[in-house]
């Protein structure tokens, strides 16, 4: 999985990696949970699984409840769809329904960023399961 998310009551900053890194700076990340995909998909469609994973993980803690939570992710398709709330393929967009459904749910306020696959802090966790 490679997503990365973080919540706090941070105020609204822009979308971009530059400023992503710029607040949280270089401060030292730590994998929480690394697991290897269950099932062969097409990357998109894994990805997005390991989105809605992480998006259940954050909204079973109440403090997430009403706060800005910050995604980080590398693959441009599954950041710009989870963004945007819509996108064209039916397999990504029946499991962004149901993530829009949690998080409108649990009160949180999603903010997807993409970065590139270097500076993904959970890239590591991925690199795990590769043989």
């Amino acid at each position: 999985m490679q997503v990365a998310a973080f919540w706090k009551r941070f105020p609204s900053y822009g979308g971009a990696f530059d400023v992503v890194k710029s607040f949280f700076g270089d401060r030292p990340w730590s994998s929480v949970m690394a697991l290897p995909w269950k099932w062969p998909a097409h990357i998109n469609v894994l990805e997005m699984q390991a989105l809605a994973v992480t998006v259940r993980r954050v909204t079973s803690s109440p403090d997430a409840a009403g706060c800005r939570v910050l995604f980080l992710g590398d693959n441009t398709s599954v950041v710009a769809a989870f963004a945007k709330g819509r996108c064209s393929s039916f397999a990504l967009l029946s499991k962004l329904r149901q993530l829009s459904a949690v998080v409108l749910a649990h009160g949180i306020f999603p903010v997807s960023v993409w970065v590139p696959s270097e500076s993904q802090p959970a890239d590591e966790g991925s690199r795990l399961f590769e043989h």
